[in-house]
């Protein structure tokens, strides 16, 4: 797990949690939390503000010395990840003035002086440009090199990986710190009995290979069951393949699908609004809201003057009944 080396002297550590989500960790969601855990049991003398791009579940603050904090917007969409990062974090970093910002999921800002460690999984996206959709791909391959850049050290989970971001980004190897993923207390060797159980259960006692993971091609998952494959017509071995997980959203005309709690939230162009509906219907779920939202592309910065006066014509058009929704580009 990553397990950072802090100096003795207390500090203020402001940490990217927004992945840590009720009943919904995946790979990198596991790896935070499995990391984190340790690091702050490890670290008393030292204060981690966890950030939060929604209600937190108290599950998620592992000692003491955890200070939740909610911001938004939930960026879980290339323009909401732009707000977020470019704009919600460094105000919150600004207010609580921190030794430094770590983040465990590749994101960080390129808007503040703060100190920042960043964690990058892989760059498949930088090899496998069908993985991802053109949006999100964008994205990654414009911002990932700068937030390798901007990072004051990085830290993957491979040698491979290492070795990928040097040649790939520049960046130079004694500023890349290979970790490894924190193990799940839940995952202990079973008794020859419980494996026949489980066998029995699942494979009808034949022996298996396990696969767990979202399902999405960036996984690999289609060249594993190549090889699979490849393995039963060399041994001829009746050992099935188990695949568990979820696929990671829907395709087509949704461009986001996301999990909030017991809803499933959608982002999609206002176009696709008719289609998406009358699979929803013909499927059987019951559609609680829909709203009509602008997202601006550019931001604009104004002087403190200039922002009181805004913030007075927002709060009139905002407290007027007639007034639906107000949308704006202010930073």
């Amino acid at each position: 797990s990553l397990l950072l080396s802090i100096q003795a002297v207390k500090m203020k550590i402001a940490v990217n949690t927004r992945l840590l989500l009720k009943d919904r960790l995946e790979g990198i969601g596991w790896f935070s939390y499995e990391s984190l855990k340790r690091i702050v049991k490890k670290h008393p003398e030292h204060i981690f503000y966890f950030i939060f791009d929604r209600k937190h579940d108290d599950q998620f603050v592992f000692a003491d010395n955890v200070v939740p904090v909610e911001i938004i917007p939930p960026a879980r969409h290339p323009y909401l990840w732009y707000l977020y990062f470019e704009f919600s974090i460094p105000r919150v970093l600004k207010k609580l003035n921190p030794d430094l910002f770590l983040s465990t999921d590749g994101w960080i800002s390129l808007r503040t002086d703060v100190p920042q460690v960043d964690v990058i999984h892989d760059l498949n996206f930088e090899h496998y440009k069908d993985f991802l959709k053109p949006q999100h791909q964008r994205y990654y391959t414009r911002f990932f090199p700068k937030f390798a850049k901007k990072a004051v050290r990085l830290a993957t989970v491979s040698e491979f990986s290492k070795q990928d971001i040097h040649q790939l980004y520049g960046i130079e190897e004694d500023k890349i710190d290979v970790v490894y993923n924190g193990s799940n207390a839940v995952y202990q060797p079973l008794g020859e009995n419980e494996q026949q159980v489980v066998r029995r259960q699942i494979t009808d006692g034949k022996s298996y290979f396990l696969f767990v993971s979202a399902i999405h091609k960036r996984k690999n998952l289609a060249n594993i069951l190549r090889a699979f494959d490849a393995y039963k017509e060399q041994t001829k071995s009746d050992t099935k393949f188990v695949v568990v997980g979820a696929r990671a959203g829907m395709q087509g005309d949704i461009d986001e699908v996301f999990r909030d709690e017991d809803e499933i939230m959608i982002y999609a162009d206002f176009k696709n609004y008719g289609p998406i509906s009358k699979y929803l219907e013909e499927h059987e779920f019951e559609i609680k809201s829909f709203k009509f939202e602008r997202i601006p592309l550019t931001m604009r910065e104004l002087s403190e003057e200039e922002q009181e006066d805004v913030n007075g014509l927002l709060e009139r058009l905002e407290s007027d009944d007639d007034v639906v929704n107000v949308f704006h580009n202010m930073a």
